[in-house]
């Protein structure tokens, strides 16, 4: 996909902050000297590349040690109706799935603790 749907992209987003894939910084068009975050080009890089081994990365989570700055990172994303599953699932069932996958790894994290 060259421009995804934004909740495709907003996913993305989240995956990339849970495995620690830094974005891909741009010139922002509407601000000139400004750069914006891309994940979406990180995604497709690093995170989208091989789907049997995203699967495992996802089935096979570090969930026993996820960071306070990573859930710090994360806690915005949960909080935008933008990111609930079922919204996110007009634009991808497959991101859905990955959107309740990081809706349970955030609540996991306080459960656990």
């Amino acid at each position: 996909m060259l421009k995804p749907p934004s909740g495709v992209k907003l996913c993305m987003e989240v995956v990339c902050i849970m495995f620690d894939v830094p974005p891909k910084m741009e010139a922002d068009p509407d601000t000139p000297g400004k750069k914006i975050a891309n994940y979406w080009d990180a995604a497709k890089a690093q995170v989208l590349n091989n789907d049997k081994k995203l699967l495992n990365d996802l089935v096979n989570y570090d969930k026993e040690n996820i960071s306070v700055q990573k859930i710090n990172k994360l806690t915005p994303y949960i909080q935008n109706p933008e990111f609930a599953p079922a919204k996110i699932r007009t634009a991808s069932i497959a991101c859905e799935a990955m959107a309740m996958w990081a809706h349970a790894m955030h609540k996991f994290y306080h459960v656990n603790k």
